[in-house]
């Protein structure tokens, strides 16, 4: 870990693939060094008690954000003049929990990068809990977002812990929370190998409305790292391509991202492992190979992968697995953050329909 800092460019000059290829060496270096620093400064009994934090999710329609006055909001303005409001009592709520280790809380996430996550937010939430009007700002958790950075392992669990307890008397001047979620990224790392606690905390202002926020309890290690190596431009420029958040997928676009960055986009080896994807009649690999070729603008490419991938679906003579299911609400997901939303809800109306003629048992294997 002696290399020099790295200073990210988004506006970089080059071919697509001298950018690609960079950024695919830029990104296993980061992977490599989170993955040092947790194999060497986390012990491992440390490593088996962060991993039994459990993970859990209880989001849903009746703890979603309220505006300043309690009600449920109704627009992403509300939501936004709600964390304003709340960021005051949030500061001080981490300050009375975390005496004597260091607490960061930042600006409110920027309007524009908010609007978009409200976008994925509201995909991402089932139709049980999108009901009574609730759009996706109403389950977006991370305008208001905190840090608490931990030297030790103890800390974090102690931390942890404490939190998950909830209110008692220990805890200064009566404040209230709820833990609503539970992201241990101990057990699954981001994609670039980041690891850390993620929490979704309810937070009672002043006035008893609620408001979502973000808290990251940290390593001190890791985060020295992440910043030493610029991992999160690292895992930004990769955002799109790691967009869905399943352990295994991660895992296998990860692998086959560092398998052609390996080729260094010579011929044949890059043509002959993209053929090699496509003979696996494997959905979500060759989904990856088109999300690749899309990066290294290789328009014929991608639209191979296309039609390899539209031809697999056809041919199940509408009998769908989990997979096939997948597959279509990723392609719609695409369309629609190309803003072609006609076609992006035609292909999800004709997945709900498609899952309903299947078999009560099927249903449930596919789940």
């Amino acid at each position: 870990m002696s290399r020099p800092k790295i200073h990210l460019n988004y506006f970089e000059k080059g071919s697509p693939e001298a950018i690609f290829y960079d950024r695919a060496e830029k990104f296993r270096s980061v992977l490599t060094d989170f993955d040092y620093v947790w194999d060497t400064r986390v012990s491992s009994s440390d490593r088996k008690s962060l991993k039994a934090i459990r993970s859990f999710d209880e989001l849903c329609s009746s703890t979603c954000q309220e505006n300043v006055n309690g009600d449920v909001a109704r627009t992403f303005r509300e939501v936004y003049e709600a964390a304003i409001a709340s960021k005051t009592e949030f500061t001080n709520l981490l300050q009375a929990l975390a005496p004597g280790i260091m607490v960061y809380v930042g600006d409110l996430k920027s309007p524009v990068r908010a609007l978009e996550k409200a976008q994925i937010e509201g995909r991402e939430r089932t139709a049980c809990q999108m009901t009574d009007g609730h759009d996706g700002h109403t389950f977006m958790c991370d305008l208001l977002r905190g840090s608490v950075k931990c030297s030790t392992v103890n800390q974090i669990l102690t931390l942890v812990e404490r939190i998950l307890k909830g209110p008692s008397e220990k805890t200064a001047r009566s404040y209230e929370w709820k833990v609503v979620r539970v992201k241990n990224r101990f057990v699954n790392p981001t994609a670039h190998g980041y690891r850390d606690i993620l929490l979704t905390l309810v937070v009672y202002g002043c006035s008893k409305n609620r408001h979502l926020t973000e808290l990251q309890i940290q390593f001190n290690p890791i985060e020295t790292v992440d910043k030493y190596s610029n991992g999160l431009l690292q895992h930004a420029w990769f955002r799109h391509y790691f967009r869905r958040s399943v352990p295994e997928i991660i895992e296998l676009r990860r692998n086959l991202l560092m398998d052609i960055g390996d080729t260094g986009g010579h011929e044949p080896a890059f043509t002959n492992m993209v053929h090699k994807a496509w003979s696996t009649n494997n959905i979500q690999l060759m989904e990856a190979v088109r999300d690749i070729c899309a990066m290294l603008q290789r328009k014929d490419l991608k639209e191979e992968s296309e039609r390899i991938i539209a031809g697999l679906i056809a041919d199940t003579d509408g009998v769908m697995s989990g997979t096939h299911i997948a597959a279509l609400v990723d392609r719609a997901e695409t369309l629609y953050s190309m803003s072609k939303f006609e076609l992006s809800g035609k292909i999800i109306e004709e997945t709900f329909d498609l899952i309903l003629e299947m078999e009560p048992c099927e249903r449930t294997a596919n789940a």
